[in-house]
């Protein structure tokens, strides 16, 4: 039996388990459905297939509130209302966007009474909610002091300009990347040696700025960070920039600038994506 639960965009949690007086069945945990668009020649035998996609999936919550039930309905009907939305959590370890398409139905006994409701997850897969990272330039600490410095490391730097980001799960676009400067810096960028993919932002660094490329709601961003404040540079991204995705497997990655690599680090970070999760995953 699993536990789950919903983080409302307010920060209202409702949770599902034994331990919470609720039986619940999520359905679909997988099962995807893959859109394809296919054509036909003439007395061709078979199909060629020309597109292939995804669209969101709508997941039903069903179950069984035990023992006294008042409370928690109220409660239910208080976190999953209408135009709610959120992140569902399946055993802590994975989730799902998701915003409410059908308020709870639930019945009228005291006792025991069963409900039901729909979300729709506008991304079909599930997310690991535990982040994986990696980078390129970023100092590796060596030792500590029981006195805190604001203004000095002390490590070592990994002189390498490569990395590998390794990405178990599916093919992602939603991921973050930093560039950050110890010193100055012009035009900063990222290849992958595989696909000859690349990002690259015209941007000038000094130190202790930052270039944070993330994604909004679906919508890309492009911001630089100087003094605490933050400056949107999307129109200094390079117009053919097309690393917008890290695939499945091994992606090999270069950190480059125009002048001043070695004052500049990168680090991406992002949550693998799964096309399913099962009790016990």
């Amino acid at each position: 039996m699993y536990n789950a639960k919903f983080v409302k965009s307010n920060g209202d949690v409702f949770n599902f388990g034994l331990e919470y007086s609720t039986i619940l069945d999520i359905s679909p945990l997988s099962e995807l459905d893959v859109q394809i668009g296919t054509n036909q020649g003439f007395q061709q035998i078979g199909d060629t297939i020309q597109t292939r996609g995804m669209k969101g999936v709508s997941r039903t919550i069903k179950g069984t509130i035990i023992g006294e039930a008042n409370s928690l309905k109220k409660r239910m009907l208080t976190v999953f209302s209408p135009f709610a939305s959120g992140k569902l959590y399946f055993n802590d370890k994975y989730y799902c966007h998701a915003v409410v398409k059908k308020t709870p139905a639930i019945s009228v006994d005291d006792q025991d009474a069963e409900f039901s409701m729909m979300l729709y997850c506008p991304s079909p897969y599930w997310y690991a909610a535990r982040q994986s990272s990696y980078s390129i330039g970023r100092i590796i600490l060596a030792f500590s002091f029981p006195t805190t410095f604001t203004t000095h490391k002390f490590g070592t730097k990994n002189p390498s300009a490569f990395i590998n980001v390794y990405n178990p799960g599916e093919d992602t676009s939603d991921f973050e990347l930093e560039f950050a400067a110890t010193g100055d810096v012009t035009t900063c960028g990222v290849l992958d040696i595989n696909t000859q993919e690349f990002i690259e932002i015209t941007a000038n660094l000094t130190v202790g700025d930052a270039i944070r490329m993330y994604r909004d709601s679906g919508r890309l961003r492009v911001e630089k960070l100087s003094g605490g404040v933050a400056t949107d540079i999307f129109g200094l991204l390079k117009y053919d920039s097309n690393l917008f995705t890290i695939r499945s497997g091994d992606n090999v990655w270069k950190m480059y600038a125009g002048t001043g690599v070695d004052n500049l680090s990168v680090e991406a970070t992002f949550n693998i994506a799964y096309p399913g999760v099962y009790d016990g995953m």
